[in-house]
């Protein structure tokens, strides 16, 4: 290394192979999802988030149901940990299709208030175990048009950027793509990892 190489700027290393390009997209559900700026639209059928929970066992059928927050307070008796735990897990819960490669996040079990949907199978140890592991393999559009066409524009001036996200009407949608390509030129819809739809507040 000679001197001057020293000063210069630290590269992202690229591998030659990247482990998207191995999964398949190609649709294999009956599963269509399209937002737009007032309603997710699954399968020809028009909802609001929150979407009530029923709604979507009826659509997807019975999900893998994922509790938060036990608590053991410690001068309570173990009975009363217990009935504690009973009430604050029914409140705070999460749901995944795994086979489906779809995820609620909902308030107090009742109601979805973002919908995740899994674009490639999860190798990344920082995910929780909850989250499905197999991919979507139905067909998502924002507006009608490949869910790309609507991130694509997004800034990626480094990979732990806080811009992954855009609006839509009352939506946004927020993209988690790998950390692979720091160049938005090189940046493909096969480099994300999941979407999630969620209302703008």
């Amino acid at each position: 290394m000679g001197f001057f190489d020293l000063f210069k700027k630290n590269e992202p290393v690229i591998e030659e192979h990247d482990p998207a390009e191995d999964y398949d997209r190609t649709p294999s559900q009956d599963i269509t999802i399209n937002v737009t700026e007032e309603y997710i639209e699954i399968n020809g059928k028009q909802f609001m988030l929150p979407i009530k929970m029923e709604e979507l066992f009826d659509m997807f059928g019975e999900a893998q149901k994922h509790t938060f927050g036990k608590v053991n307070i410690d001068f309570l008796t173990k009975e009363d940990n217990d009935m504690i735990n009973e009430s604050v897990s029914e409140q705070r819960a999460n749901f995944a299709w795994n086979d489906l490669g779809l995820y609620a996040f909902t308030n107090e079990s009742r109601y979805a208030k973002t919908l995740m949907v899994r674009l490639r199978p999860s190798t990344y140890k920082a995910d929780p175990e909850q989250y499905p592991t197999n991919m979507f393999g139905g067909t998502l559009t924002i507006n009608g048009a490949h869910w790309f066409e609507f991130l694509k524009p997004i800034k990626t001036k480094y990979s732990n950027s806080s811009e992954k996200s855009r609006v839509i009407g009352r939506h946004i949608i927020y993209g988690s793509f790998t950390e692979r390509d720091f160049k938005d030129k090189k940046r493909t819809d096969r480099h994300y990892s999941y979407i999630q739809i969620s209302l703008n507040t």
